[in-house]
């Protein structure tokens, strides 16, 4: 089989089963990116020069769904812990409902915070130390406007190929909506889906991860815990492409057991409005 059939393959199953997952090495070795594109992607700046932990001091944003016991005066002495200003989260990225069937509070945090040299561990640690704790989503991430970034030449590259590739039929502008994500120990998403937007065409994930144990957690896993499809390690090079233009594939990330923790750029693709 020759490279570019791999790719018609692959277009035919995301139009098929609405999720696909591949190598970048398989866009190289067909043509459509240059042979030095892995070396030209690791140069942009936003990407890390030996090991990925050198992305850490970007990863300041936390989001987090979580239910617990505890008041909302708990966690927020919590996160006074953290230098966050109780007014200053209440009107920027909190929530907060009471679930009366299961008597827990559920919060929503979804804010920058002061980095230091272990803030991802001693954050998450104090969330899961709640009472009756419960996380939905729990992730820390650098968004940025891949369109005007200087430091991700090669990623928007990247992107705009796979738009090119796998959906040549759209001529709108498209929308990059760009974050470099890191799930450390106790982190992870529950099976989920995103929804159906007519403005939506697909969301990739490419894997940054320099090294990785299946032991470590921290896969995607498309379908859910009844009926899991596939389940896709985040090693350096591995793209996933979920369709959201016929599809709304269910999917979560399994919970992170490691230290090392797990890291990809995350896209969410749509058409200007």
């Amino acid at each position: 089989m020759s490279s570019l059939d791999k790719i018609d393959i692959l277009r035919n199953d995301l139009k098929i089963n609405g999720y696909i997952s591949f190598n970048i090495s398989d866009l190289i070795e067909s043509g459509i990116l240059d042979d030095n594109f892995i070396e030209e992607l690791k140069s942009d700046r936003g990407c890390y020069v030996k090991d990925m932990d050198e992305i850490k001091p970007r990863l300041q944003s936390l989001r987090a769904d979580f239910r617990t016991s505890d008041t909302k005066d708990v966690l927020m002495t919590l996160l006074k812990k953290f230098n966050v200003d109780k007014a200053e989260i209440e009107n920027n990225g909190f929530d907060e409902s009471f679930d009366v069937e299961n008597s827990l509070w559920k919060y929503s945090v979804n804010h920058s915070f002061e980095y230091y040299s272990g803030i991802h561990d001693d954050l998450v640690n104090a969330i899961l130390s709640l009472n009756n704790c419960e996380i939905d989503q729990m992730w820390w991430y650098y968004q940025e406007d891949l369109q005007e970034s200087n430091i991700f030449p090669s990623t928007l590259k990247l992107y705009k190929t796979l738009s090119k590739t796998f959906y040549p039929e759209v001529s709108e502008k498209l929308d990059y909506n760009f974050h470099t994500t890191f799930y450390n120990k106790g982190c992870g998403i529950t099976d989920h889906e995103d929804g159906v937007n007519p403005n939506s065409l697909y969301a990739a994930l490419f894997y940054l991860n320099n090294r990785y144990d299946v032991s470590w957690g921290g896969r995607l896993r498309i379908g859910n815990n009844n009926e899991i499809k596939k389940l896709i390690e985040p090693t350096f090079g591995t793209i996933t492409l979920l369709d959201f233009t016929k599809f709304n594939p269910t999917h979560g990330v399994e919970f992170v057991t490691n230290t090392n923790g797990r890291f990809a750029y995350l896209s969410f693709v749509g058409k200007l409005r």
